[in-house]
C-alpha cells in the first residue's frame, strides 16, 4: 500500500482528508508490520474509538476479520466494543451536539475505494447496494437510525 501523503500539508486538510490519511497510515502499518498497533489520541475520547472503528470496519469489508458477522452484527460489535466498552459516553456527546458516531459512519463512504483496501485487488464484498451506499453495506439513509 502506497501512502502518497504529503504530511507537511496537514494544516490544509479538512476533517475528512485528515481521517482518510490517518486511516491509510494505520492500514499500511497493519499490512507491513508483524506486531500490534496501539492507537490513542491525546485525550482518548473521540478519535481513538473513531479510528479503531474505521480500521475494524475496513478490515471487515475486505473479509480479513470477523468473517462470520453480517452488517448488523459488525455494527453492533463495533458500537459495543470500540465505543461503549471503553467508556465512551456517546449519549452525553449527542446532547452537546457532538455527533462523532454519525461522523464515523458517514466517513464510510469516503473510505470505500480500493485505496483503503488491504484485499488483493478485489472489490469490497460487503456492499449491499450501489445507490446510496457508503461501500461497506450501510446506506446513508441509515444515519438517522444511528441517532436513536
Amino acid at each position: 500500500m502506497d501512502l502518497d501523503i504529503n504530511w507537511e500539508e496537514y494544516r490544509n486538510w479538512d476533517v475528512v482528508v485528515i481521517t482518510q490519511n490517518y486511516l491509510k497510515a494505520m492500514l499500511k502499518y497493519v499490512q507491513e508490520e508483524n506486531s500490534g498497533l496501539l492507537v490513542h489520541c491525546i485525550s482518548g475520547w473521540d478519535r481513538t474509538p473513531l479510528f479503531i472503528c474505521l480500521l475494524r470496519l475496513s478490515l471487515w469489508a475486505d473479509g480479513l476479520i470477523h468473517q462470520s458477522l453480517d452488517i448488523t452484527q459488525i455494527t453492533y460489535f463495533t458500537l459495543a466494543y470500540d465505543w461503549y466498552l471503553f467508556g465512551h459516553q456517546l449519549p452525553s456527546r449527542e446532547k452537546r451536539g457532538e455527533d462523532i458516531i454519525v461522523f464515523c459512519f458517514h466517513m464510510l463512504k469516503f473510505i470505500a475505494s480500493e485505496e483503503f483496501s488491504l484485499g488483493e485487488h478485489r472489490k469490497r464484498t460487503k456492499t449491499t447496494s450501489s445507490s446510496g451506499s457508503c461501500g461497506l453495506g450501510l446506506k446513508m439513509e441509515d444515519d438517522a437510525a444511528l441517532r436513536e
